[in-house]
């Protein structure tokens, strides 16, 4: 209760200097930005309320980056920090940035290699592509998966790609 007391206090006197001062008054002399943009978005210039062109799949790729930005488990051992999806002309390009579970982090020794034997590196990877599959069949359910391309990136360095049904393992191992 004291405690409490003299925080309260504490800051009372803390915030009494500064209402004591007197209040600085704004410029008078500055026009608004609204009467130099003149358009739609009063505070930005004209072209920012032009129209733009995309597809629908561009839309939906900029979905699924915006909703898969953020950090998610992915797989026994992954972790993905983000999701991108890219609509080309040729394939859709999904590039997870992923990491380690925590009790699994020791085996990343960077630049692409891990510590444990290369025989263990695509199961620690498949099931992560497996869930990436997943998500991406709920925002594109018509896509064919002939013109997918998973890449898996931990810590700036490719260690795995899927396409066409095959992962190829890019990282080493020990």
């Amino acid at each position: 209760m004291n405690r409490m007391l003299v925080l309260l206090l504490a800051c009372g006197l803390a915030a009494a200097p500064a209402a004591a001062q007197p209040r600085k008054e704004a410029p008078k002399n500055l026009e608004p930005a609204a009467a130099a943009a003149g358009g739609i978005y009063r505070y930005l210039p004209q072209r920012y309320g032009d129209q733009a062109a995309f597809t629908q799949a561009d839309l939906i790729a900029l979905r699924f980056t915006a909703y898969n930005g953020r950090t998610q488990r992915i797989g026994a051992r992954l972790v993905s920090l983000s999701m991108q999806a890219d609509a080309r002309p040729e394939s859709l390009v999904v590039s997870c940035y992923c990491e380690l579970v925590e009790k699994e982090k020791q085996l990343y020794l960077g630049d692409g290699r891990f510590s444990c034997p290369p025989a263990e590196l695509p199961s620690l990877m498949q099931d992560g592509v497996e869930f990436i599959l997943a998500l991406v069949k709920l925002y594109f359910p018509e896509l064919d998966d002939r013109f997918l391309v998973v890449n898996l990136v931990m810590k700036g360095t490719a260690i795995g790609r899927w396409r066409q049904g095959q992962l190829a393992v890019l990282a080493a191992g020990k």
